[in-house]
C-alpha cells in the first residue's frame, strides 16, 4: 500500500451518482476459514497473497518467513530466513505478486524481488535495475513483474539538473513517480505522478513539523499480477469535496477508467477531537510530541478513505472509515462503477479479495493474528 498524496494523469473522468450503492445493505458475508494464530504460532503479518488454486502465503517479517498453506488451510511448508543469500530476506514489506505460478516477494533493502515456485523452491532473484539518471531516486522499489521481464517500480524522484525525456513535465523538487522499465533500467513509460506529501497532512507546530491525525491521505495498491496500478484519493475541501477520486492505469500506460464517487463525511466535533487528541498522546512517550498533539489543528471530518485493493480481475476495493458495524469494502467494477460492498468485522484487515471471497489477517484480544478467509455473493 502507498500512502501519498496521487496524481496520476487520467484520460477523463465522470462522477458516478453512487451514494446510494454504497449505502444499500452490503452483501451477505460468511467466515469459511480461519487459520489459527496461536496454534501456528503466527508472528506479526505484514502481508497475504493469494495463488489461482486458492493456496496463501503468509508473510511474516520478523521472522525474515514466509509461511504456505492449502485453500483448506493445511500448511504446506515455509520459505526464507533473515539474511542476504539466494533465499533469505533483510526484509519483508508489503510489495510482491505473481509472475504466472511463481510467487514473488520484495526485499526493499537488498533492492531485489525473491522468486519461489510452487514446490516452495528458490527459482531465481529479479533485481532492481540502476535507473537514469543516477542518484535520482530515493527508495526505489519493484511493485510488479511483469511477463517479459519489465517491471514495475515506484520512487522517490529528484529533479536533476538535466532531466530525462520521460521527466521534462515534472516541476516539483521531489516527486513519487511510478514507472514501468526494462531488465537494463530503461524507463519504458512514466506510469504516474505523486506529489511527495499530501497537502495538509503534515503541519507545523511548535516549530516541529508533526503529520496529522486523520489527514484525509490517498492509497494506491497493484494488482496480484503487475498488470493494472489503481489509486483512491479523497477530497474534503474544494470542488470535489465530498468525493473520492477512484483511477485504474494498465501497465501498458492506458487508463482503464477515472471515476468521481460520492462519501457520507463525517465531521469533527470537539468532543471528537479532544478523544484524537488524547488518544495520540497516550500512544506517545515524548513530552514535546505530546504537547504537539495536543495543540495540533486537526481536518474538520474524519478521513473518509482506509485503504484501497486491486483484485484479480481488475475491480477496486475502496475500504471506507469504520463504523459501528465493521470495516465496510466498497467495490468499484471495471467500468468504474460502485456495484457492491462488504462489511467485515473491527478486527480483520482485509489484503487479498476476489470476486467471491476475501482475506484477511484477524487479532484477538491478546493481539495474536490469524488468517481468516470470508465468502461473499453479489
Amino acid at each position: 500500500m502507498i500512502s501519498r498524496s496521487l496524481g496520476f494523469w487520467a484520460i477523463g473522468c465522470f462522477v458516478v451518482g453512487a451514494l446510494g450503492a454504497q449505502n444499500r445493505p452490503p452483501m451477505a458475508v460468511r467466515q469459511e476459514l480461519r487459520i489459527d494464530g496461536g496454534t501456528h504460532d503466527f508472528s506479526r503479518i505484514v502481508h497475504l497473497a493469494v495463488a489461482a488454486n486458492g493456496s496463501i502465503v503468509v508473510a511474516q517479517p520478523d521472522d525474515g518467513m514466509l509461511r504456505f498453506f492449502d485453500a483448506r488451510g493445511t500448511k504446506l511448508g515455509s520459505f526464507g530466513r533473515k539474511g542476504e543469500g539466494p533465499a533469505e530476506f533483510r526484509s519483508i514489506g508489503v510489495y510482491r505478486g505473481w509472475n504466472g505460478t511463481v510467487f514473488w516477494q520484495g526485499d526493499i533493502l537488498l533492492g531485489r524481488a525473491v522468486l519461489i515456485d510452487d514446490a516452495l523452491k528458490n527459482a531465481g532473484t529479479v533485481s532492481l535495475p540502476a535507473i537514469p539518471p543516477a542518484g535520482a531516486f530515493i527508495l526505489p522499489a519493484i511493485v510488479g513483474i511483469l511477463p517479459g521481464g519489465d517491471l514495475l517500480v515506484h520512487a522517490t524522484y529528484r529533479q536533476s539538473p538535466v532531466p530525462p525525456q520521460w521527466a521534462r513535465g515534472i516541476t516539483a523538487a521531489r516527486t513519487f513517480v511510478v514507472l514501468r522499465v526494462n531488465a537494463r533500467g530503461d524507463v519504458l513509460r512514466l506510469l504516474g505522478v505523486l506529489p511527495q506529501t499530501a497537502d495538509g497532512c503534515v503541519t507545523v507546530v511548535n516549530g516541529r513539523s508533526r503529520p496529522v491525525p486523520e489527514c484525509a491521505e490517498p492509497y494506491g495498491a497493484a494488482s496480484p499480477d503487475g498488470s493494472r496500478y489503481a489509486m483512491v484519493e479523497p477530497y474534503t475541501s474544494g470542488p470535489n469535496n465530498g468525493k473520492y477520486r477512484v483511477i485504474l492505469v494498465a501497465a501498458g500506460g492506458d487508463t482503464v477508467f477515472s471515476a468521481l464517487i460520492p462519501y457520507t463525511a463525517r465531521q469533527i466535533g470537539r468532543t471528537e477531537a479532544d478523544s484524537i487528541r488524547r488518544a495520540k498522546v497516550a500512544g506517545v512517550k515524548s513530552d514535546l510530541l505530546a504537547k504537539d498533539y495536543m495543540e495540533m489543528p486537526l481536518p474538520t471530518v474524519f478521513r473518509p478513505v482506509h485503504g484501497a485493493l486491486v483484485a484479480a480481475g481488475g475491480a477496486v476495493w475502496v475500504a471506507l472509515r469504520p463504523e459501528r458495524d465493521g470495516r465496510r469494502w466498497v467495490r468499484v467494477d471495471r467500468t468504474g462503477k460502485v456495484t457492491g460492498s462488504i462489511v467485515v468485522p473491527h478486527n480483520v484487515t482485509l489484503h487479498v479479495i476476489s470476486s467471491s471471497q476475501a482475506w484477511g489477517v484477524e487479532h484477538d484480544e491478546d493481539d495474536i493474528p490469524s488468517v481468516v478467509r470470508f465468502r461473499f455473493a453479489g
